[in-house]
Parts: C-alpha cells; sequence; structure tokens
C-alpha cells in the first residue's frame, strides 16, 4: 500500500509572502496542489514533486489553504498574502 501524505513532511516558505512561495516536501512522488481563499475559489493548482515555487502576484491579500494531495490522503497547509 502507499504511504500516506500525512507521514511526509511538508513545508510552505516564506509565510507570509508577498511575491511567490516554495512548497517543499521530503515525499518524491508527484502530489497535486490546490489553493484556495477563503470564500472557496480555487486560485492555484498543480503539483508537487519534491518542491514547487508558486507566484501570488495577482491575488488579493488575505488567508489561503493549500490542500495536498486529493480525498482522504489530503493535508492542508494556511498561507498568509501581503501585498
Amino acid at each position: 500500500t502507499a504511504t500516506p501524505l500525512a507521514a511526509y513532511s511538508y513545508r510552505v516558505y516564506p509565510n507570509p509572502t508577498n511575491e511567490s512561495f516554495t512548497i517543499e516536501s521530503d515525499n518524491q512522488g508527484n502530489v497535486s496542489v490546490q489553493i484556495w481563499n477563503l470564500m472557496g475559489s480555487k486560485v492555484s493548482s498543480g503539483s508537487v514533486t519534491g518542491r514547487a515555487n508558486f507566484t501570488t502576484n495577482n491575488w488579493t491579500s488575505g488567508f489561503y489553504t493549500i490542500t495536498i494531495g486529493e480525498g482522504a490522503d489530503m493535508v492542508s497547509q494556511k498561507l498568509i498574502v501581503i501585498h
């Protein structure tokens, strides 16, 4: 069976951010990432294989939720964007 995503570490930095941020993990598998604002709208999506960078230039300042994985096998992180 596959190792659950919660068994891996995920770092989001810098947090808070103003232009871009990085998601870094010790999981070397390709994992989906979705980023949601507080209104529940998806603002970005992509994938992480060890490390991925995302830009926040077009986002409004505020709090965001990053979901890593899908369905029951998912972890989440909070992100603050300040412009």
